[in-house]
């Protein structure tokens, strides 16, 4: 899914009760547990994190936010990524969202993708993508309720470079 602009993101607050934080050394394993538990469709190990991210902790502090409730307990994570090989510098990747259950439908998951695509703005980055599965239903009624559309791999590498002719951070 793409999202062609980050000029005009809505202006989704996080609830009362959450707050927003970034990365934190020991959040690898945070960020397991909220997959392991949230996403019924993936399969997540201890590798999967340092797969995914690496061990960069100065770009995840600044890529990566997780909403904690009001004890402090991380309850949604999601991160600002580099895109991946061959797609056009200018388009940052939103990437790996989860909110535990007992948190989902509250506008944790709303707040959580609006600040990203905040921080993919400021970042440098003028548009925004992620991947997802036609399973994910909810999450892709999130996504386009955020101005993201259906886009084809294809659409996300050549389309935005054309407009922008590339940018990044």
């Amino acid at each position: 899914m793409v999202r062609d602009r980050l000029d005009d993101i809505p202006n989704d607050d996080i609830p009362r009760g959450y707050a927003l934080r970034p990365f934190q050394a020991g959040d690898a394993e945070t960020w397991l547990r909220i997959h392991v538990v949230a996403d019924e469709y993936g399969t997540f190990s201890d590798r999967t994190f340092v797969a995914e991210f690496g061990t960069d902790e100065v770009a995840l502090g600044r890529r990566q936010l997780y909403a904690v409730d009001r004890h402090g307990e991380a309850v949604g994570t999601v991160t600002a990524w580099f895109p991946q090989r061959g797609i056009c510098s200018a388009v940052g990747r939103l990437h790996w969202l989860a909110v535990l259950p007992g948190h989902q439908h509250r506008g944790v998951g709303s707040a959580l993708v609006t600040a990203t695509l905040r921080r993919l703005r400021e970042l440098g980055y003028q548009h925004a993508y992620l991947t997802s599965a036609s399973v994910r239903k909810e999450a892709l009624r999130l996504y386009r309720a955020l101005g993201f559309r259906t886009a084809s791999r294809g659409d996300v590498e050549t389309v935005s470079c054309r407009s922008s002719g590339g940018a990044g951070a």
